[in-house]
């Protein structure tokens, strides 16, 4: 029972995590890693350690915890109890996230008190720090070191692109770029960028939908698109495009933390749609830190699987 109500909070937060009777976290806390951009196992990490280094921040979680355990039996039918917290984020980043506690008594049969807790992140862009000496890589500092001996023997305009291209070279597995270029204009503007990627299994490094999407609509997004590529590889010439209704949130490609909300967001079929390839195409932007309802695809039912 316990498993399926966690489950069902995936669907309706950023996350969910189940703490000992000594605060220590029960599992791996994957959401963890979405929420604090970060990558590790959080199993038997007390809870305490990802707030911020603040006495005052502790005190308030302490008490937070401990006023669950007195709420009168005729009021735990309430909304749970609810406190902002400043966990800390990757690259030293702040990250603000609404806390709502249950606690649940004898879980297991332990005996044992836990306390099980959902959690909403701020939807306020976090600024993002300035890289320490220590956060970058010993061959980009010689690098930028001998650019920086070496700069009196190139033109000015060579570094005006550095930060561009830095950016679409993020991945690796980077194979092909290609670019539409207005050359009427002064600077000449680039209307269209295509990046194409080599075939990697498995790699962290590579992009993916899942980095793009909300959170709290991944599933839904993932098994309709999974849904789409089955039944266009099973019908190849007769699958129609499908639409998410009623659009999509992505992540803002300049500003990760933050959202755009395409009204059309079309799923179409690829060539070679047999190998699991399909076009998300997404156009008809609103501003950023939009709240949209859950996606729905149109002609698949929600009920199969």
């Amino acid at each position: 029972m316990v498993g399926g109500f966690r489950r069902m909070l995936r669907g309706i937060c950023d996350g969910e995590i189940l703490l000992n009777g000594q605060l220590k976290i029960q599992g791996s806390g994957a959401c963890l890693n979405h929420i604090l951009s970060t990558h590790g196992d959080f199993n038997d990490k007390s809870f305490l350690e990802l707030l911020v280094d603040s006495e005052q921040e502790h005190d308030r979680f302490h008490s937070f915890i401990a006023a669950e355990r007195c709420v009168e039996p005729d009021m735990q039918s309430g909304m749970p109890p609810c406190l902002r917290v400043s966990l800390k984020g990757g690259a030293n980043t702040r990250v603000g996230v609404d806390i709502f506690h249950v606690s649940l008594s004898n879980l297991y049969g332990t005996g044992d008190l836990f306390h099980l807790l959902a959690m909403r992140q701020d939807s306020e862009p976090q600024p993002v720090p300035d890289a320490q000496v220590e956060d970058i890589p010993r061959r980009a500092i010689s690098q930028a070191m001998a650019r920086q001996m070496n700069g009196s023997h190139r033109a000015p305009s060579c570094d005006s692109g550095t930060s561009a291209c830095s950016i679409l070279q993020a991945s690796p597995h980077l194979a092909e770029m290609m670019f539409l270029i207005d050359a009427s204009k002064k600077h000449q503007h680039v209307r269209q960028v295509h990046l194409k990627y080599e075939e990697v299994s498995d790699s962290t490094d590579m992009p993916s939908l899942r980095k793009f999407i909300r959170p709290t609509d991944w599933e839904s997004v993932r098994s309709k698109v999974k849904r789409y590529a089955e039944e266009a590889s099973a019908h190849r010439e007769t699958t129609e495009p499908k639409y998410l209704r009623p659009g999509l949130c992505f992540r803002v490609l300049d500003d990760p933390r933050k959202y755009m909300f395409a009204r059309v967001a079309k799923l179409s079929a690829r060539a070679d749609s047999g190998q699991g390839h399909v076009w998300l195409y997404l156009t008809d932007f609103m501003a950023p830190e939009c709240r949209a309802p859950s996606v729905d695809l149109e002609g698949i039912s929600e009920a199969q699987g």
